[in-house]
Order: structure tokens, then C-alpha cells, then sequence
């Protein structure tokens, strides 16, 4: 049902279309691809693909009512549906409260009432969504156009998606089922205007998914065709009206580009190819009247034009002048789709979510966010996923399978962004151990390459103090948190996670409870307990610099910045005191400073690698025996 399907292309039309393609990608690229937390926003594959050629719960539905055309099948193939289940609740279709079973002129009062009712409220707030936001983009293409030639664009829309879909994208059959997204073309036009997905490439949901991306996508094709309705160089052009333009503009948006005079031949042909019938009949897609056949693609054309004409749609519209449309239009012209819902129901739906959004410009890692619990108007973020537990800090999180994603945050909020895991998570997770910390296991735990209680093994803990080289802390309401350790094996120093138990909350059993699994000792308590293998420099410790180069001493642990001044040029083999250590760095990184004294009495910071992901601290530095002491 829409354009470059069933065609074949020279290489102006190729080059034509490679330049409407990326038009549209420009247009529409304010979002980033939905995926649950686990996977990233980044991740090509964290959700779901543009195209999948599944229609699961197939529903038929019925082109008798707005909304409800067929087919509907679950949207969860095709973008986040939980989200859209909320957002776009006043522009979804109820068809318990339709009764598509019960006949247009129902004999129930109740029927028709719930009908009426429920159709005028969806219907309103479709018909000025199109309006508005075709009066947006309109204006944004041509800032000169007057008012007759906008309301000219506006109708010629309208009817494209009345002709598509009869104003149909999302359905629910109950209440409690899943939610649908109308599909055609066998699966592969999906949405209120029927993006072909397959002939358009389509990589990601934000080109189709939620309506007003499915809107506004179909606008920038729709528009091509406006435009060459009004040059030259056809035998149909150019146009002499907005009449014309329209359906020319249709005929290319249904067809591609060779259908391009199809709208001012379509009645002659098909009445030629189907002698006997006539157009507006019953008739019209039966076999005997070329139903069936390449001619019934003039219907297309010839039923755009009636319903341009007709507008029978205005019959469940609610067209007094002090009707509002719930959406903030300029605000979803931006690509943010939570202008849909009020500000109250903002609140309520974010508050207590994971939110995430990417901005490539500050970090090549999403950035994961949550409302603060007593600032409505603050986000508190963090870099990358892996501490995204540590957020509830600020305010509970009461679900981790959802991720809400925002477009732009900082236009609508103020944000704190954690760029040091460390200093985020130590003061958010109770009883923490920091990483270069101690930690006494109270029982033997298994020790696995990755944070998980399930896998391969490849040691054991005993009861033993370990130095802590990274944690994580899993999201999900019990908080597990896991401690990752050198383990001696045959093969040399491995690294690895034991599981160290879960927060202390009414909602966990007490045997799981952290301080059952292990617990935060001192380097003189240690010493008590039995020896350990210390993965980080300890206090007083003397050092070597063994890099090749030399490596530059700070004041402070900022590294080179307009307000961070260097102290020396540490040369290779230079002899230093270690008088402590601050390990700093954001996602799940893990790196050193040491803070030095040098013979010369100068101290400074000086960074030395990193413990994790990667244990990189011996390319920098090497303990120094001192004569007559034992390795």
C-alpha cells in the first residue's frame, strides 16, 4: 500500500531515492534504538528490528470504524510497546468499547453510545495530531506558504492516512492484552500511513513505532511527491490546482515514482480494463471488475480522490474551536514522544524508571538516569550500565526490566551526572566494599569469570581475606552485589566474582542479607587472619616507575586540566613512597592514582594503570625489596 514497492529504478530515480532516504533519516533521528537495559542503547541488536515479518494474535478488525482497519498484530515485534501502551494511550483504539461484531446500525443503545463515544474521543485527537503537526511541518518546508496552500497540505495528509489505514496504528482487543500496531502488504507496512519497511531499509523503530514518527516519516515521502506534482517534465505536469497536486503527490506515495501520472488516468483505465462496472460500486474489488488484477492499483487513486472530496472522517471529529489537543506538538516536532502525556502523567510514569538517552558528543556509552525522589525536575545519571543500580540513591527504583528513553534531558530537566562510579555507588549500597579494599568471606563461595551465581567455576574462596579489584552490583530489587579477586590457579593469577550477598531489606531473607556472605576488614585485622595477595600498592609501600617514558606528577587527581597544575616529569626508574591511593573511573572502569612522595620530599598524583577490566598496574610500577627483607 505505499511507495517503491514493485518497482524497478534507472539510476537517476536511484540516486533520487538514496537522497530521500537520507532526508527522512536526518528528520527523524532524534531518537536512539529501543533495547532493555541489559543489551544498551547502542547495541544494533538490543532490540527490535525494523522489519521481522511477524504478525503474532493476528486480528482482523474492521474498515467500517476509524482505528480498527485490518490487521492488527502484537507491537511488541516492532518497538517498545510497554511504552507505547502509556504514551500513547488517548491514540489507541479500544475494540471491546467499538464491538466490531455488533453491525454499524446495532440495535443496543449501549453499543452505539460506547461506540460514539469512544470513536469521537480518538478520532479529535488523531484529526488535530495530523493537523498540527502538518501545519509544523509544512511551515518548517515552506516558512512563505500562505494559509489556503497549508490547509491544502493538511486535507491532502488527512486523506493519506484516511486512505491508508482509515486512521488506524495502535489497538487494544481488552483492557489487559497486549497491544497491536496495524500491519499491511503481508507484514510489511506497518503503521497509520504504512511505512514500507523492507523497500525503505529501515534499521531502527524511531522511523515508524510511535505515531507521530510514523506521521511525520510519511510526511517527508508525501512531500517529495508534493513537490514534483508542481514541475515540469510530465505529461500530467504540472498541476493546476491543490486537487491535483494532492492526488499526484498520492500516486507517487502509493506507486514510487513511474506511478507519477497514474492519478490522471487512473478512472479512464480502470474503467476501460473493467467494462460493465463502475467505480463506487460494490463491486469494485472483485474479480470481475479487475480486483484481482495490476488495474485495481487505479482504485487507490480513484478512492484518494472520493475521500479527499468527502472527508466522511469529520463525521466523528469534534470540531469545536475550543478543542484541545493533548499533545504538545512542538515539543514532539523535536522527536521527544513524552510530550504525549501531561506533565503530572510525566512524573508518574518516570519517576521510579530507569530513564537513558545517548549523547555521542559527551560519551560513547548511554547515559542511564533516574528522577530524584524529592526533585521532580533533577536526573541523576551515570555513564553505561553497569552501576545503574547505584542510582536508587536518589530515589527508589521499583522496576529494572523497563527503560524508558529520552531525547533531550537537558531541555527538560536539570542533570547531575556521576562521571566516578566510585564516588556514586559507595554512597549509595550499604556496607560496600571499595575496590583496593579488604574483604573476609564468611564461607566458601564459588568464584566464576563473571558476576553470576550460575556458570563455570574456577575456584573458591574459602574463608579467606581477598583485596576487592572491582564489584557490581546487579540491578533488580535485591541489590546482589559481587566482588571481583585474584584466584592463584594453574594457570597463574586468574580474576574472578564470588556472589557476596544482597541488601539488607524486608523484601530479602536474612541469610542473604550481605553481612552473612562477608564483611569489610582492616590491613591489621588482615595480618591477623592470614596472608593475602594484594593486587594494589598499600600505604608505605616503596615503588619503581618501569614505564619507558616518563610520566607526568599532578596536584590533583584531575589529570590534565586548565586547573590542575603538574609538579614533575616522574623519569623511568625513579624510586617513590606510596602514601595512599584513589581509584576512580566511570561505567566499569577501575584506574589508579597513586598519591607519591619523592626523595626530594615533592608528592603529586600519579596514575599507574588501571585493575579493571584489564590489570594493567605492572606495566607501570614494580614493588622495590628492601635489603635484608623477604619477598
Amino acid at each position: 500500500m505505499n511507495v517503491w514497492k514493485n518497482l524497478s529504478f534507472d539510476r537517476a530515480q536511484a540516486t533520487w531515492l538514496a537522497a530521500t532516504i537520507a532526508l527522512a533519516v536526518f528528520l527523524a533521528s532524534g531518537l536512539t534504538d529501543a533495547a532493555t537495559w541489559e543489551k544498551g542503547w547502542n547495541d544494533p541488536n538490543g532490540g527490535p528490528t525494523a522489519f521481522t515479518g511477524k504478525c503474532e494474535n493476528k486480528h482482523f478488525g474492521s474498515w467500517s470504524f476509524p482505528g480498527a482497519a485490518p490487521w492488527g498484530c502484537d507491537a511488541r515485534n516492532y518497538g517498545e510497546s510497554y511504552r507505547a501502551e502509556v504514551l500513547w494511550a488517548p491514540f489507541t483504539v479500544s475494540m471491546e468499547q467499538i464491538h466490531p461484531q455488533q453491525p454499524i446500525k446495532s440495535a443496543d443503545p449501549v453499543v452505539i453510545q460506547n461506540r460514539e463515544e469512544h470513536l469521537r474521543a480518538y478520532m479529535t485527537q488523531t484529526y488535530l495530531l495530523i493537523r498540527q503537526l502538518g501545519t509544523h511541518y509544512y511551515k518548517s518546508r515552506r516558512p512563505t506558504a500562505g494559509d489556503d496552500e497549508i490547509e491544502a497540505w493538511v486535507q491532502a495528509f488527512l486523506t493519506v492516512a484516511a486512505h491508508e489505514t482509515n486512521f488506524s496504528h495502535f489497538r487494544k482487543l481488552k483492557e489487559d492484552s497486549p497491544l497491536m500496531i496495524v500491519m499491511g502488504d503481508q507484514n510489511k507496512s506497518i503503521g497509520m500511513v504504512q511505512i514500507f519497511l523492507q523497500a525503505h531499509g529501515i534499521k531502527r523503530t524511531d522511523h515508524y513505532f510511535d505515531l507521530a514518527r510514523n506521521l511525520l516519516y510519511g510526511m517527508d515521502h508525501y512531500y517529495l511527491g508534493w513537490e514534483i506534482a508542481e514541475r515540469k517534465g510530465e505529461s500530467c505536469y504540472p498541476v493546476k490546482n491543490f486537487v491535483d497536486q494532492a492526488r499526484g503527490a498520492y500516486s507517487i506515495y502509493n506507486g514510487g515514482i513511474k506511478a507519477a501520472c497514474r492519478w490522471k488516468t487512473a478512472s479512464k483505465l480502470w474503467h476501460e480494463a473493467n467494462p460493465g462496472c463502475k467505480f463506487g460500486s460494490k463491486t469494485d474489488f472483485q474479480p470481475e471488475c479487475g480486483g484481482l488484477s495490476r488495474e485495481k492499483f487505479y482504485l487507490h487513486d480513484l478512492n484518494y480522490e472520493r475521500k479527499l472530496k468527502t472527508r466522511s472522517w469529520m463525521f466523528y471529529v469534534d470540531a469545536k474551536p475550543d478543542t484541545e489537543l493533548s499533545a504538545d506538538v512542538d515539543c514532539l516536532m523535536r522527536g521527544n514522544d513524552l510530550c504525549v502525556i501531561s506533565p503530572q502523567q510525566k512524573a508518574q510514569v518516570l519517576t521510579g524508571t530507569i530513564l537513558t538517552y545517548h549523547n555521542p558528543e559527551e560519551s560513547n556509552r548511554n547515559i542511564y538516569c533516574v528522577v530524584g525522589e524529592n526533585e521532580g525536575e533533577t536526573l541523576f545519571c551515570t555513564y553505561g550500565d553497569h552501576d545503574v543500580a547505584c542510582l536508587g540513591k536518589f530515589g527508589p527504583i521499583r522496576q529494572f526490566q523497563k527503560v524508558y528513553r529520552l531525547t533531550d534531558p537537558d531541555r527538560d530537566f536539570h542533570r547531575i551526572t556521576y562521571a566516578d562510579r566510585h564516588a556514586l555507588c559507595l554512597g549509595a549500597v550499604e556496607g560496600l566494599v571499595p575496590v583496593g579494599g579488604l574483604i573476609r568471606t564468611l564461607k566458601s563461595i564459588a568464584i566464576r569469570p563473571e558476576p553470576a551465581r550460575g556458570g563455570r567455576v574456577i575456584g573458591s574462596t574459602g574463608t579467606k581475606v581477598f583485596q576487592v579489584v572491582d564489584f557490581y552490583i546487579e540491578p533488580g530489587l535485591a541489590g546482589d552485589r559481587f566482588y571481583k579477586v585474584a584466584v592463584p590457579t594453574k594457570l597463574g593469577i586468574e580474576y574472578g566474582y564470588f556472589y557476596a550477598g544482597s541488601s539488607r531489606t524486608t523484601n530479602t531473607p536474612k541469610e542473604s542479607h550481605w553481612d552473612r556472605w562477608a564483611k569489610s576488614v582492616t590491613s591489621e585485622q588482615a595480618a591477623k587472619l592470614g596472608s593475602y595477595s594484594p593486587q594494589l600498592p598499600q600505604k608505605g609501600e616503596v615503588l619503581q616507575l618501569i614505564t619507558e617514558a616518563s610520566q607526568p606528577v599532578w596536584l590533583n587527581t584531575s589529570g590534565p586540566t586548565k586547573h590542575n597544575r603538574k609538579v614533575v616529569d616522574l623519569q623511568p626508574g625513579s624510586v617513590f613512597e606510596v602514601l595512599d591511593f584513589h581509584v576512580m573511573g566511570e561505567s566499569f572502569e577501575n584506574r589508579v592514582n597513586l598519591y607519591i612522595r619523592l626523595k626530594n620530599g615533592s608528592v603529586g598524583y600519579l596514575y599507574v594503570g588501571q585493575v579493571s577490566p584489564q590489570y594493567t598496574l605492572d606495566r607501570y610500577v614494580k614493588r622495590v625489596i628492601e635489603e635484608g627483607a623477604s619477598q
